[in-house]
């Protein structure tokens, strides 16, 4: 069986794009902490706008990798049902499903984010 692509290439590339989108959303946290060391209103409100846009960044970042992997991994399936020992597809999905896990709770992190940031501006407005 020849591959004219490295499965594991694959694999470790999205293993690093992963590790982005935890990195990327982690930055977002930061700067949702950070704005409430500002004196301003309006700069409070500016950065937690920010931090949402980082976070849906990290958001759709997260789903087009995750989706995309799992469709090479059908594909993979598909065009070679007898794999070799050392592509270790089972693995993979866990990858997968760990990231849809890690989607879900940052979905709940972008909607209380909305929420308190509407009701800081209501609060200031």
């Amino acid at each position: 069986m020849s591959f004219s692509h490295s499965p594991q290439s694959i694999a470790n590339g999205f293993i690093s794009m992963s590790r982005n989108i935890y990195l990327t959303s982690t930055v977002g946290m930061a700067m949702f902490g950070y704005s409430s060391s500002f004196k301003l209103n309006i700069s409070q409100i500016s950065i937690r706008i920010l931090s949402i846009g980082v976070f849906a960044f990290s958001l759709i970042y997260l789903l087009n990798t995750t989706n995309s992997f799992k469709k090479y991994i059908k594909n993979l399936e598909e065009e070679n049902p007898e794999l070799p020992y050392y592509i270790d597809i089972k693995s993979w999905k866990t990858f997968v499903l760990i990231n849809y896990i890690y989607l879900a709770f940052l979905a709940i992190i972008i909607l209380f984010s909305c929420i308190r940031t509407s009701n800081f501006i209501g609060n200031k407005f």
